[in-house]
């Protein structure tokens, strides 16, 4: 079946055989015109696409169809120039109509030499009755193109929903192309809502964060550039009013040259079962808590790149290096574990190279800490910011000034 006059690019062709090998390794099988339709659908504006006038079959009363929505040429025009995303939607396309096929090849008393031919596959057999029926005015040939239309169309409006989360992944230097080789899994692990709440949360921190104020230090003397850097001058240089003045106006004058330091960060999340739970947002709304945390940590790790991550409970647990790990972590939490936060002052004691670093501890939990190893971490003069969700801990704040926040607010990361 031929259904588009448009032929594939070289790119459309490895994408089509990158896909085929990719449904294979989960024992899905699709026809090759099905795929190659898909990638033209999904990576080619919808507005170049030129349908066949001699193609007549049930296939292409579903294209058509699906062609003309609002769903699919809204998403069309987010995804066709991003091969990624043009391929995320071109096998869940796939995948949707598979998943359909089925189900109409179960319901139907399809005839024999459709149903119990083992050279088609699920979407050939669904599509060649349909397209036979056709030619007999069937309205069961109607149908079937409106399930299947259907099927795809809401699969269009689905994977749209999708795009900003994948984006947000991809920004925060997620391997979303691996995440991606088995799409059901990703497809179900995104609809979570604290994944969905981190996506939103972390995209609108990194924004603030672009206004994070960086700490300057001296690094040597320059020539003055503006006039802002006059209180910078350098004293041999103000000793006479003249000279000054004169070398003022010449931009002569000698200042101290600062370049910007990015700190680092040791943050530490609690992850006990309290912060699964929902805060509100300073927008409206609620969003899980513990997303708000993980988005705050990773908004300030791809800003400076010199950000730390623990998780903990009642333990303490190995650092969290990468972007990748995080949103695994995300994932795989579960409701349960109490609160231990004298167990994550003795951990900051014990690290390595910990004065030279931001410590930065975002916890719900109300905990009765142990007052002489708060006073340990003081005596230290370690830069320690405890963060309070909806609580708060008078031992703790008696020696570490602390953030008490009842509202989710991205804005928290121009206090760090």
């Amino acid at each position: 079946m031929k259904v588009f006059l448009n032929q594939l690019s070289s790119a459309q062709k490895v994408l089509s055989a990158t896909i085929s090998n990719q449904l294979k390794m989960f024992n899905i099988k699709a026809p090759k015109f099905v795929i190659q339709d898909a990638v033209l659908l999904h990576s080619s504006p919808w507005n170049v696409l030129i349908f066949n006038p001699n193609e007549k079959s049930s296939w292409r009363r579903v294209l058509e169809k699906y062609w003309m929505s609002e769903s699919y040429r809204m998403l069309n025009e987010v995804i066709c120039c991003e091969p990624l995303l043009a391929k995320y939607a071109a096998i869940q396309f796939i995948m949707s109509l598979v998943r359909k096929s089925i189900n109409i090849k179960n319901n139907l008393q399809l005839d024999e030499k459709f149903r119990d031919n083992q050279e088609m596959t699920d979407i050939e057999k669904v599509i060649n009755y349909a397209t036979s029926l056709q030619k007999m005015d069937s309205p069961t040939a109607s149908r079937i193109v409106e399930e299947l239309y259907y099927d795809i169309e809401k699969n269009a409006q689905q994977t749209l929903s999708e795009v900003p989360i994948v984006r947000s992944f991809s920004h925060a230097g997620i391997p979303i192309a691996r995440l991606l080789e088995n799409p059901e899994e990703f497809r179900e692990n995104i609809s979570k809502k604290i994944v969905i709440d981190f996506a939103k949360l972390y995209s609108d921190a990194v924004k603030t964060s672009k206004n994070h104020e960086k700490s300057q230090f001296p690094c040597g003397i320059k020539r003055i550039e503006r006039f802002s850097e006059i209180p910078y001058t350098a004293l041999d240089d103000i000793i006479d009013n003249d000279i000054f003045a004169y070398k003022l106006s010449t931009k002569t004058l000698k200042v101290t040259d600062f370049k910007a330091k990015k700190k680092k960060y040791l943050i530490y999340i609690d992850k006990s079962g309290s912060m699964e739970d929902e805060m509100k947002h300073v927008d409206g709304g609620k969003v899980i808590k513990i997303a708000f945390a993980c988005a705050i940590a990773l908004a300030m790790h791809t800003k400076s790149k010199n950000v730390e991550l623990k998780l903990f409970d009642t333990e303490v647990y190995d650092p969290i290096t990468t972007s990748a790990e995080l949103i695994n972590t995300l994932l795989r939490l579960y409701a349960g574990g109490g609160t231990n936060i004298t167990n994550v002052f003795k951990d900051i004691i014990n690290t390595k190279d910990v004065k030279n670093k931001r410590v930065v501890i975002i916890t719900d939990g109300i905990d009765s800490v142990k007052e002489d190893v708060i006073k340990s971490a003081k005596s230290l003069n370690l830069d320690i910011v405890p963060i309070f969700i909806n609580t708060n801990n008078q031992i703790i704040e008696k020696y570490f000034k602390s953030i008490m926040i009842e509202k989710a607010d991205p804005n928290i990361v121009l206090k760090l």
